[in-house]
């Protein structure tokens, strides 16, 4: 599984779900294993004990995580102990993911790490900018999206450069790439795009009227599903049937993430207390003291 985005080091916006919840299972468009019901906790496993501040979490469990952030940051959860690892660079890391231990990709300020399971080294492009984000679907399929729109594609032998057909504005914390069957989906300011047989091609449907600022996959029922987020609250996609309005839930939405099932949950920093709510907008939980960054 990925978990993915974002979290504070103590604990940080969008991944704050990572390090809230996690459970073994978890797809490599999740951080929660399945649809809980609301009274089942949450249980918290951030890294209390490092002054560090954290940007991106993956991992294939709760016991099993890797945790990086600002100055080159990196700490490793195995068991119920957090350790900090050496530092691989002095940039600070703004996104992470893996498709296992032995292939895991982390955006720095300078440039793409890639981690074997035992060392980090620089690979790929070096022109990422700020804020880009990567997904690994396989040690032969990984992308990475800027936030100018410039996407790279690695396919085990050599890295290809596209620009991806959205207006390239992404402001959000959110992940604004996730991985697909057979291939990728980019949300972004007015318009959404798949990456599919070597290609991106917009995604049809009213969504230039949205700033779009997170997705996630979340299969229903056996149809291939996608839920992004914007100001407002929720958009659902199913392939080959186009967007709708999922709900409207106003608030400061900054996150989505799903467990591959019918239910999703939405980081909202609105009032005095962060809260996890579901696709129906119902709260789940409240989390205090944690405010985005």
């Amino acid at each position: 599984m990925a978990v993915g985005k974002r979290i504070r080091g103590l604990p940080l916006p969008g991944l704050l779900a990572a390090l809230l919840v996690c459970a073994p299972g978890c797809d490599s468009a999740s951080v929660l294993t399945e649809a809980a019901p609301a009274s089942t906790p949450w249980h918290l496993v951030s890294p209390r004990d490092f002054p560090v501040w954290l940007t991106a979490v993956w991992g294939d469990g709760p016991d099993h995580l890797l945790a990086v952030g600002s100055f080159g940051a990196v700490l490793v959860k195995e068991g119920a102990t957090w350790r900090e690892a050496p530092r691989p660079t002095t940039g600070s890391f703004y996104d992470l993911h893996g498709c296992d231990w032995q292939h895991v990709y982390g955006v720095t300020a300078e440039g793409l790490l890639f981690f074997d399971g035992r060392s980090w080294t620089r690979t790929g492009p070096a022109d990422l900018g700020d804020g880009a984000r990567v997904w690994c679907r396989a040690p032969d399929d990984v992308m990475v999206v800027t936030a100018r729109g410039v996407s790279h594609h690695f396919d085990g032998a050599a890295w290809t450069r596209a620009t991806v057909p959205v207006d390239p504005y992404w402001s959000g914390p959110g992940r604004w790439l996730t991985g697909t069957s057979d291939g990728y989906l980019a949300v972004g300011f007015r318009g959404a795009a798949y990456w599919r047989g070597g290609r991106w091609e917009p995604v049809p449907g009213a969504t230039d009227q949205f700033a779009l600022l997170a997705v996630c996959r979340a299969d229903s029922a056996g149809s291939e599903r996608y839920l992004a987020i914007d100001s407002g609250g929720v958009l659902e996609l199913v392939r080959g049937a186009g967007w709708r309005r999922h709900a409207w839930l106003g608030g400061n939405l900054r996150d989505i993430v799903s467990g591959g099932g019918a239910r999703a949950f939405l980081y909202d920093e609105t009032g005095p207390s962060a809260t996890i709510r579901s696709d129906t907008g119902d709260t789940l939980a409240p989390v205090t003291g944690v405010r985005p960054g």
